[in-house]
């Protein structure tokens, strides 16, 4: 009887670290944001995304996918991904995962 209680719990224990590690697997849908790219001069500087709805957003990730971006009045439309682990250099508006620009241009409508 002992056995199977043991063969039990290690199965419970086999079940809970199945789901804990499917959902820490589980990819986090990615969206697309418009906006202009404007620098801010908080904590030094810092530049964010300014979405037609004023919402900020504080990109972070690669620096090659994140160089381009940073020109003042740029209008970009970017796919992006939450992550509540993220911290960047301002801490200001929604801190977001850079997954790729989609596309980028300057104020006189040229494209980058």
């Amino acid at each position: 009887m002992n056995n199977r209680r043991s063969n039990g719990f290690v199965f419970l224990l086999l079940l809970v670290w199945v789901g804990f590690a499917a959902e820490a697997t589980a990819e986090v849908p990615t969206f697309t944001v418009t906006g202009t790219m404007q620098f801010h001069p908080l904590q030094g500087g810092c530049w964010l995304l300014v979405d037609e709805q004023g919402i900020w957003y504080e990109l972070v990730g690669e620096a090659r996918l994140l160089q381009p971006l940073m020109k003042e009045g740029l209008r970009v439309t970017v796919e992006v991904r939450e992550d509540s682990q993220l911290v960047g250099k301002c801490m200001a508006g929604r801190m977001v995962q850079l997954v790729r620009v989609i596309q980028a241009r300057s104020p006189s409508g040229s494209h980058y």
